[in-house]
């Protein structure tokens, strides 16, 4: 029997950096907060119980602020809503992380061999 081949849409990968760890994000929506409850917990005094969301909107990863106390800020700019490129900084109160992701015309050069996909900053 054949096995099932996998799709781009299968092998993509959004993370985020914190405290050197990985954590991968769902496919469709990621909740970040202090709350046990949320995908991703941070329990740190400046992240709200429901801090932000990440979310995948026509391709893109958008991150919104859920109305928290102190804010969430990419690359140092407060924002409500915004759609995240790779190595952007964001800042939950003053908990920093990284988003990182490799997009699909990068994997499909790094799978023919005519390009390699960027490492995972420490």
């Amino acid at each position: 029997m054949e096995q099932p081949r996998l799709s781009l849409i299968d092998v993509i990968d959004a993370c985020l950096i914190i405290d050197l760890r990985v954590f991968r994000l769902k496919p469709q929506e990621t909740s970040i907060g202090r709350k046990m409850e949320n995908d991703c917990v941070i329990n740190h005094s400046t992240v709200s119980r429901n801090h932000a969301r990440i979310v995948r909107e026509d391709g893109n990863f958008v991150l919104y602020d859920l109305n928290s106390t102190v804010g969430t800020f990419v690359n140092n700019i407060r924002v409500d809503r915004k759609i995240l490129r790779t190595g952007d900084i964001i800042l939950l109160g003053s908990y920093p992380m990284m988003f990182m992701y490799e997009d699909p015309e990068t994997i499909q050069k790094h799978e023919k061999g005519t390009g390699l996909l960027s490492p995972m900053p420490l």
